[in-house]
């Protein structure tokens, strides 16, 4: 029998009952970070992988802590804020405003720099540091609304493709939920009369979405952040070489909610299926680094990250609701309308999984121009075994134009994990409920800087302008053309402080 109006069904389900818990876009979600850190870090768009002397810098290269002569404190705070806009948005839309997101305060970086010279003359290792610091390296912020008025692909086809084949007895037994072959979608479009057996075969399903377009849109709302505490060795060798290592803790947490509605016909018929998402996590990883000082003016730098390990929590809940349509009493004509009525259940799971972070190596190059300034370029290239391989190209310069007083500037170009090749990410019997996934497309970044270097202290203030498109796609059937196109921006202004002591 099926569940009466407003009867809500909490089921708690484990990882066994849950083979595609943790999804390629939670991975990606992960795996991305932001160009974020100290003020002189983001002016030069991160491009500090050969030159060190800096708290971020030394997260990407921890060869970078040789480069300090001196006890450091610093803190970085700031704030950001940006706007999400539909870019092929219909123009049946009315009142359609992009969706701006207010100012996010925010502390991106402490750290606590322990400078340790070796007073053997004899010795070419000059210094031995440590640093101890915090990091924030993401920071998920958003909330927009998006709009389709002609799609041919409903989430109710997707519904019964992966329902065809489950019979009825099963979608009506009390221990469905359970039952590792019966996806939760099934259940849900089930109870509230989505969908129903097909007379064209033996556990064949149809929907009651008529043919033709159907009109959506889809709200979704994030917050949280992928925040770190790292603990750093670099060394001094004879001032021409810098070796050094790294061990990274890290802890993101994500929550998403994503609200899809979708109409049809002039009878105001339609559904609506809400998915909330909270993702926590605790992982480590590992990184090794090399600055060489051949010549005066050039140094080289890599590095190299090993894959970050974590430890996956992910809790979700889905409600399903559909509004105006037949509760089957008359058999012959699925679309009657009996009654106005709104059914819907809402199912809970909990999963356990590990996921891992991308293989990272950076190489850069940089030139000092005597006591002038200097100029970076880097490359970073990121591997992913599940995943497609990201790239990114950084370029920084920083002037001096007068003593202890700098100018910096940068500008760098990330690809991204994902792409446009159509995968299946919804199982038959998968427990999650919410279907939707993105396409990032490139992201662009620009920002310049200015900063004080006391013989004590230090002042650096630096602003960032971030551009990515991304295609939303509400569920695997929804065909390139039908995806909605999404350009976010990200306003971000930093103010780093720092005390250290004199050489």
């Amino acid at each position: 029998m099926r569940h009466p109006l407003y009867i809500i069904i909490l089921v708690l389900g484990s990882w066994l009952l849950a083979p595609s818990a943790a999804s390629a876009q939670d991975l990606a979600r992960l795996a991305e970070t932001e160009i974020t850190g100290t003020a002189r870090y983001v002016g030069m768009a991160g491009a500090m992988t050969a030159i060190g002397g800096d708290p971020s810098a030394v997260l990407d290269n921890p060869a970078g802590l040789g480069v300090y002569r001196r006890q450091e404190i610093m803190i970085t705070i700031g704030a950001q804020w940006g706007k999400a806009v539909q870019t092929n948005i219909p123009t049946t839309v009315k009142n359609y405003l992009p969706e701006r997101q207010p100012a996010n305060a925010e502390c991106p970086q402490v750290s606590w720099v322990i400078s340790l010279p070796n007073f053997d003359p004899n010795s070419k290792v000059m210094f031995n540091n440590l640093m101890i610091s915090y990091n924030r390296r993401r920071h998920y912020n958003s909330e927009y609304t998006l709009h389709n008025n002609a799609t041919p692909s409903s989430l109710a086809d997707l519904i019964v493709g992966i329902t065809n084949g489950v019979g009825e007895n099963l979608l009506q037994s009390d221990y469905r939920w359970d039952n590792p072959s019966i996806g939760w979608l099934s259940c849900l479009a089930y109870d509230t009369y989505l969908i129903w057996p097909s007379s064209e075969g033996v556990n064949n399903w149809s929907s009651v979405v008529p043919e033709g377009y159907v009109r959506n849109s889809t709200y979704v709302r994030e917050y949280g952040s992928f925040d770190e505490v790292n603990l750093d060795w670099g060394m001094n060798i004879d001032d021409r070489y810098f070796v050094g290592a790294g061990l990274r803790l890290f802890a993101p947490t994500l929550t998403q909610e994503v609200i899809y509605d979708e109409g049809w016909g002039y009878r105001n018929q339609g559904l609506t299926n809400e998915a909330n998402t909270v993702l926590s996590a605790v992982g480590a990883s590992a990184s090794l680094g090399l600055i060489a000082h051949p010549i005066q003016s050039l140094r080289i730098g890599a590095a190299i990250h090993s894959p970050g390990v974590m430890g996956v929590t992910l809790v979700h809940s889905g409600e399903f609701t559909t509004y105006r349509l037949s509760d089957r009493l008359d058999e012959t004509d699925p679309l009657a309308i009996v009654q106005d009525r709104t059914q819907y259940t809402d199912a809970y799971s909990l999963h356990y999984t590990d996921m891992y972070l991308p293989l990272k190596t950076s190489v850069s190059l940089a030139y000092q121009i005597k006591n002038k300034g200097m100029i970076s370029a880097q490359y970073d290239y990121e591997h992913q075994r599940t995943l497609q391989d990201k790239h990114a190209i950084r370029i920084g310069a920083e002037y001096v134009p007068v003593k202890r007083l700098f100018l910096n500037a940068g500008y760098a170009i990330e690809s991204t994990f994902t792409s446009e090749d159509k995968t299946t990410y919804i199982q038959s019997n998968e427990t999650r409920t919410d279907t939707h996934f993105q396409n990032w497309k490139q992201t662009h970044y620009a920002s310049f800087g200015i900063g004080y270097r006391g013989k004590y202290i230090i002042v650096q203030g630096a602003y960032q302008y971030a551009l990515r498109d991304t295609h939303f796609y509400p569920h695997e059937l929804t065909q390139s053309s039908e995806a909605y196109q999404v350009q976010q921006t990200t306003h971000r202004i930093l103010l780093t402080l720092a005390w250290h002591s004199s050489k």
